[in-house]
């Protein structure tokens, strides 16, 4: 085999296993603030709770009533923004985002804690954080749950006995009505 054909077959190797692994990547939610919306151009800018902004496309016949809604009411212009859960997938080494679940306007929170008790049948969560405090969240009906398996939406999630994950990261809106949850994910060690 001559130095040419070693190298191409080497790059194949290579960017299939790029590819490979790039395709099996879990699907994951993240809680952001959307400040724009390009709908015709299928992308958003979004802002993460770090403070980082991005501009992430999403799939075409991914359901945007609810940006389409705020970007014809001009509440995103400013950059004021409205808080979202979106799902992303990770596809060949690209994040596309292939679902959009509104949560409200208030500024998100996040609180690491314990789980004590998910009550799939009222939609609560009980957590009980580091100082022991109990919380009692209401799960919004699209609350996501990151699992090494991919995201669960609220309605699907499985019994607390079925799920390992106990120390999580709870982000969460504070309104009139209290507090509610729209993502759940394990707690970095």
């Amino acid at each position: 085999m001559n130095r040419t054909t070693y190298l191409g077959v080497m790059f194949l190797v290579l960017l299939s296993a790029a590819w490979t692994s790039a395709a099996t990547q879990p699907d994951k939610a993240v809680a952001v603030t959307i400040l724009k919306a390009n709908i015709s151009g299928r992308t958003v800018l979004i802002r993460n709770l770090d403070g980082k902004e991005e501009t992430i496309p999403f799939a075409s016949g991914v359901s945007v009533t609810s940006i389409a809604e705020a970007a014809m009411n001009q509440h995103l212009s400013g950059g004021v923004g409205y808080q979202f859960v979106i799902v992303c997938a990770f596809k060949y080494g690209q994040k596309m985002i292939t679902e959009f679940h509104y949560s409200g306007r208030e500024a998100w929170k996040t609180v690491r804690a314990t789980v004590e008790e998910i009550n799939t049948a009222g939609r609560t969560i009980a957590l009980k954080t580091e100082d022991g405090t109990e919380l009692i969240f209401h799960a919004d009906e699209n609350c996501a749950l990151n699992t090494n398996k991919g995201v669960q939406i609220f309605k699907a999630w499985p019994k607390l006995e079925t799920w390992n994950e106990r120390d999580v990261l709870a982000y969460y809106l504070e309104g009139k009505t209290g507090r509610t949850a729209h993502l759940v994910e394990p707690a970095a060690p």
